[in-house]
């Protein structure tokens, strides 16, 4: 939500609160140099510069910090795509980040508490770690994975041959199966005669519930069939 909020510039930082009338103090909360933008504090400001500067290093990125708001944007936009590993890491360190720097300025104004930026970053990191590691599988960037430390399982597909045995003349065989996997199933069958013939075969997604309901609702389409 916070990261929602600082894209569309709707934090209140002190640029803001001086136009409220709030404060007369618009310097930043972190370095004390320059005025307290949205795009100053999560990318100009010196402190957050190194933040950034450990965590792009991580995820093999380099980003020109000189840019104006909406070069940022395009430039997250175009690299924090994609559903793998790696566009993850991307997308929550991005969150990540938007939202330690922030709760790390309120600390500053309003609670006189302070981390280096190593220390913060360190914190977001180990956050991560928790967050994509459990429970969690790797199919590609095991070397990405193992920068990160992450305490993943890796996934290696498994080969199971299988030979298939013609039953007696005039009976059918039916095949059936059912898998799941995360919060999608599937299920389907196969109905061959003596020769291995292909007489019906059918295959659908479906919400997962379990192996066994699946493989019993690939036979109970057989009979519909």
């Amino acid at each position: 939500f916070i990261a929602w909020l600082a894209l569309r510039e709707a934090l209140q930082t002190k640029d803001k609160l001086c136009e409220y009338g709030v404060t007369n103090d618009g310097s930043c909360c972190l370095c004390e140099l320059h005025i307290e933008t949205v795009h100053h504090l999560f990318f100009h400001c010196s402190y957050s510069k190194v933040v950034w500067k450990i965590l792009l290093n991580l995820l093999g990125l380099t980003f020109n910090q000189t840019q104006n708001w909406s070069q940022t944007l395009n430039w997250l936009c175009s690299h924090i795509r994609g559903v793998e590993l790696r566009g993850l890491l991307r997308k929550l360190s991005f969150c990540a980040a938007v939202y330690f720097i922030w709760q790390e300025r309120n600390n500053h104004l309003f609670c006189q508490e302070s981390r280096s930026p190593t220390a913060l970053a360190q914190t977001i990191i180990d956050q991560l770690q928790k967050k994509i590691g459990r429970n969690c599988e790797i199919k590609d960037n095991r070397s990405l994975a193992t920068k990160w430390r992450l305490q993943a399982a890796f996934f290696h597909p498994t080969i199971f041959w299988c030979k298939w045995e013609a039953p007696k003349p005039g009976i059918k065989w039916l095949n059936c199966d059912g898998s799941i996997r995360g919060d999608i199933g599937g299920e389907g069958f196969v109905l061959r005669d003596e020769n291995g013939d292909i007489l019906a075969a059918r295959s659908i997604g479906v919400c997962a519930d379990s192996i066994l309901i699946h493989e019993l609702e690939a036979i109970d389409r057989k009979s519909v069939v």
